[in-house]
């Protein structure tokens, strides 16, 4: 279930289940965490709509990132990997340190967010 795309130069792990023509669901972890815990979301999620849940740089399947990356730096990253995707717009769930980066990519890209939820 786990893959990686290269987008804006670095590798991002991602997995993700599901299709269709209903708007995508993104989910993003917390500290200390990755993709991985959102696997039954996945399986749920996505018998109706494309699922997908994002390791942020440094974490998971993701190259390491800079010293110094921001919530906004990982928001960009997951922005990029969205259209590295094809996805251009997406219901966001964050959970914890995730809540923090769906904010951030809102304000970076609010056509882009559909929705935003945290948990």
């Amino acid at each position: 279930m786990g893959r990686v795309l290269t987008s804006a130069g670095s590798s991002i792990g991602f997995a993700e289940a599901g299709g269709g023509e209903r708007t995508a669901i993104v989910f993003l972890h917390g500290v200390g965490s990755d993709k991985s815990v959102w696997h039954p979301q996945l399986e749920h999620f996505g018998t109706e709509r494309r699922a997908i849940a994002f390791d942020y740089p440094g974490y998971g399947d993701s190259d390491p990132a800079p010293e110094g990356t921001s919530r906004d730096d990982y928001a960009q990253a997951i922005l990029s990997a969205m259209r590295a995707l094809g996805v251009s717009r997406a219901h966001v769930c964050g959970l914890s340190l995730g809540g923090i980066v769906a904010l951030a990519m809102h304000h970076a890209a609010p056509g882009a967010c559909a929705s935003l939820q945290r948990d």
